[in-house]
C-alpha cells in the first residue's frame, strides 16, 4: 500500500518541528540567559556581541544594559505569535535539545583538527581556578547566545524575509549566500578591535572561525535558534576547559 504524505498537522507534531518552535527555543535558553546576565552584571563582560547590541538600542533610545535579553526574547515572542500555534512548550522536547547540542559539538572539534593542521594553532596558556573559571564558563554561554543572535538568527533572518519573503527569490540559493555570508561575517567580527599585522595574521582562526560560522549556521537554519545556541555554548565551554589544561 502506498504511504500518504505527511499532513502538516503532524509535521508540527515531529520532534524535529519542536525543536524550531520559538517558544521552546525560549524556554530552553532563559535559565543561560538570565545566568549570563546576572554574571555580567557582577563580574563585568568584554563580550563584544552585547555591547555593539546594546550600544545600537540605546542609539534608539533605549538606556537600560537588561535591553539586550529584553530583545532576544521579544523576537522569540513575536516568532512564536507569527507563527499561531499553541503557547505550550515540551519538557521532553527541552532533554532532546540538551543532548542534540552537544551530539552537534562532535563536527565543530572534526573542524578544529582540519583546519589546525592547516593552519597551526597559537600556544595556549593555563588559567586560574576560583572565579576565573566561573566567568570563563559564563563568558561562553553568554558568546553563544549572542553570537547566534545576531549572526545567525537577525543576519540569517533578516536576509531570509528581505530576499525571499519580499524579493521572491529562490530560498535554497538565498539560504545557502547567507549562511556563508554570516558565518564569513561571524569570523571577521573577531578581529574587531584587535591589532592584528598582516605577517602574524592568525590564519587558523579565520579560517576555523569562517567554517564554523558556516556549518553553524546549517545547523541553525535546519534545527533551529535553540539547539545552535546550545552547541555553540559547549564548544566555547570546551575550548575553555582545553586551554586550562593547557
Amino acid at each position: 500500500m502506498a504511504r500518504h504524505p505527511r499532513t502538516r498537522l503532524e509535521r508540527r507534531n515531529t520532534y524535529g518541528e519542536h525543536t524550531r518552535r520559538p517558544i521552546n527555543c525560549l524556554v530552553f535558553l532563559a535559565l543561560p540567559l538570565l545566568g549570563f546576565q546576572l554574571g555580567a552584571a557582577y563580574y563585568g563582560t568584554g563580550l563584544l556581541a552585547p555591547y555593539h547590541l546594546n550600544k545600537a538600542l540605546r542609539y534608539f533610545g533605549g538606556t537600560t544594559a537588561w535591553l539586550p535579553p529584553l530583545l532576544i526574547v521579544l523576537v522569540l515572542l513575536a516568532q512564536q505569535a507569527l507563527r499561531r500555534e499553541r503557547w505550550q512548550f515540551q519538557p521532553w522536547v527541552l532533554v532532546g535539545m540538551l543532548a542534540e547540542s552537544l551530539f552537534w559539538v562532535v563536527p565543530l572539534l572534526g573542524i578544529s583538527l582540519i583546519t589546525g593542521k592547516m593552519f597551526p594553532q597559537a600556544a595556549t596558556t593555563g588559567m586560574t581556578v576560583g572565579e576565573e573559571v566561573l566567568k570563563s564558563i559564563m563568558v561562553a554561554v553568554g558568546a553563544g547566545i549572542y553570537e547566534e543572535f545576531v549572526f545567525r538568527l537577525l543576519l540569517i533572518g533578516l536576509a531570509m524575509l528581505i530576499f525571499v519573503d519580499l524579493l521572491d527569490l529562490p530560498n535554497d540559493g538565498v539560504a545557502v549566500a547567507a549562511v556563508i555570508g554570516a558565518g564569513a561575517l561571524f569570523s571577521i567580527y573577531h578581529f574587531v578591535g584587535r591589532p592584528v599585522s598582516r605577517e602574524e595574521f592568525p590564519w587558523y582562526e579565520f579560517i576555523f572561525r569562517t567554517v564554523a560560522g558556516i556549518y553553524l549556521g546549517g545547523v541553525f537554519y535546519y534545527r533551529g535558534f535553540g539547539i545552535v545556541v546550545g552547541a555553540h555554548a559547549f564548544w566555547n565551554v570546551y575550548v575553555f576547559l582545553a586551554m586550562s589544561r593547557s
